[in-house]
């Protein structure tokens, strides 16, 4: 990729990365199927949001979400040059699959899902050795 492509990638890529990390709270609080972390619907997070959440809460969040997005464009970046070097494999689905994760921003959410499986695991094993004690 030509040095003038990379740079419009990459802006573009910074561009839409602050766009989620702003905004991914209220798009993904928004969305019926998604959590809503105790927050209300109608709630504007970025304005009334010492109502509902504290500010470390979003700030975390928008770093959250903008770091994830980032990352997503990164593997993209990433799995591109990977395959115009003839490699093909599991690696580079994987890449392509972060990719198109964090593109789209349901990274930051894949992640803190597979963390927080962790502690079901956890619970769940905790459970069947107290039953079996």
């Amino acid at each position: 990729m030509c040095v003038f492509l990379s740079a419009v990638y990459w802006i573009f890529a910074a561009t839409v990365s602050l766009f989620y990390g702003i905004h991914a709270v209220t798009i993904h609080l928004r969305a019926p199927e998604g959590p809503s972390y105790g927050v209300p619907q109608d709630c504007k997070p970025w304005r009334n949001y010492r109502e509902v959440r504290s500010h470390p809460w979003f700030l975390h969040q928008a770093w959250f979400n903008f770091a994830g997005s980032l990352m997503g464009w990164a593997a993209g970046y990433y799995a591109y040059w990977r395959l115009d070097r003839g490699n093909a494999g599991a690696f580079e689905a994987g890449l392509l699959l972060a990719a198109a994760l964090g593109m789209t921003g349901y990274l930051p959410r894949t992640l803190n899902g597979i963390a927080g499986s962790f502690g079901v695991f956890a619970d769940k094993l905790r459970e069947l050795i107290s039953r079996g004690a």
